[in-house]
């Protein structure tokens, strides 16, 4: 057996202990606690790793995961998206755990033929199954039969979201019908995965 390489930073912290056995590569990580804050500031540091598919952790005192990514919002209509063409549909995220912070922009140069309640599709993680979370629609434009602008909800256990037109006793799904050929919005929020 080879001798065990240790990684360490400038104060000889050990953070990972490895070394090569009968031909297999063998790692120990260890865990440590500090009494102190631990500077990860340093020119060649300053940076938190994680794998590209989560870990889950059981503990609620765990951060599990972290990730940065766009993605391509789209819009349905009863299901279908039949002729429907963007100027521009960009989305970005940030997910954090279980919560998944994102912003996006839809432009349609189209609003194709197919019929039905609005949907917002192509959310890169499923919203959780309890909870649809309610988001902010901004800056809508090119609409009919809007009195006070446009809100959202996640679908539960699903990449997709109701747009709602509020109204004087609550919400109402908007349709096609709600929609031209211009139609402009931002959305931004919060949702649990």
């Amino acid at each position: 057996t080879a001798p065990a390489a240790a990684l360490a930073d400038a104060n000889g912290l050990e953070v990972v202990q490895s070394g090569v056995s009968k031909g297999a590569v063998m790692s120990q990580v260890k865990t440590y606690m500090f009494a102190s804050l631990v500077d990860i500031s340093g020119a060649s540091a300053g940076q938190i790793k994680f794998p590209a598919t989560q870990n889950p952790s059981a503990n609620v005192n765990t951060l599990d995961d972290y990730e940065e990514g766009t993605y391509t919002p789209g819009i349905s209509f009863g299901g279908a998206s039949v002729g429907i063409t963007y100027t521009t549909a960009l989305g970005s995220y940030t997910k954090i755990g279980d919560r998944v912070l994102f912003t996006e922009r839809i432009v349609l140069s189209n609003k194709g033929s197919s019929v039905g309640t609005a949907l917002i599709t192509g959310r890169p993680f499923a919203n959780e199954a309890n909870i649809g979370a309610v988001f902010a629609i901004c800056a809508p434009s090119g609409f009919t039969g809007l009195t006070a602008g446009l809100v959202g909800q996640n679908t539960v256990s699903a990449t997709t979201a109701t747009i709602r037109i509020p109204n004087t006793t609550g919400t109402t799904s908007a349709a096609d019908t709600n929609f031209s050929n211009t139609s402009t919005f931002n959305a931004a929020g919060v949702y649990q995965v």
